[in-house]
């Protein structure tokens, strides 16, 4: 379950309700990014575990998870980072321009941290650079500074759309 600091924008879930379950499925790539969007991230919280980071003067953003039409040459991967050329564009001076990559096998999806300076977490706990870890709907995850909750479509539907 979505903690209550990464609660969806009201006029995302009221547009999830008003066109119900089926078509919001349709419309939604098969997992979501729930994220906290700081204002602002001092340079001090930049060593500190994404997981440790207060919520204060934040926003929550709902991001699809798929790959954007002509963004970059990696085709088997959705590229997360600073850089206007990533799949998931997250301008914030924490995020390293390529941070992080999601891949999709036949049965499950990985994160890997690309190197980033800030680091990419899981569950509380920072990746090595290029080790894929499996992602299941509901872990948490970080890029420096940012802290999200991955969702698979159907779990952010029932979970967080219905229950309104």
């Amino acid at each position: 379950m979505l903690e209550p600091t990464l609660t969806p924008p009201i006029g995302f879930v009221a547009r999830a309700l008003e066109i119900g379950r089926a078509r919001f499925l349709q419309e939604h790539s098969p997992s979501l990014l729930v994220i906290q969007t700081p204002v602002h991230v001092e340079r001090d919280q930049l060593s500190t575990a994404a997981h440790a980071i207060a919520p204060l003067d934040a926003e929550v953003a709902v991001i699809d998870v798929c790959k954007r039409p002509g963004a970059n040459a990696f085709p088997s991967m959705v590229t997360i980072g600073r850089a206007p050329t990533n799949d998931l564009c997250l301008a914030a001076p924490c995020i390293s321009r390529f941070h992080a990559y999601v891949t999709r096998g036949a049965r499950v999806a990985c994160l890997v941290d690309a190197g980033s300076t800030t680091g990419t977490f899981y569950m509380g706990q920072r990746l090595l650079p290029n080790t894929r870890v499996p992602l299941h709907s509901g872990a948490r995850i970080g890029f420096g500074g940012l802290v999200g909750i991955y969702l698979s479509s159907e779990d952010f539907y029932d979970l967080r759309v219905a229950v309104v």
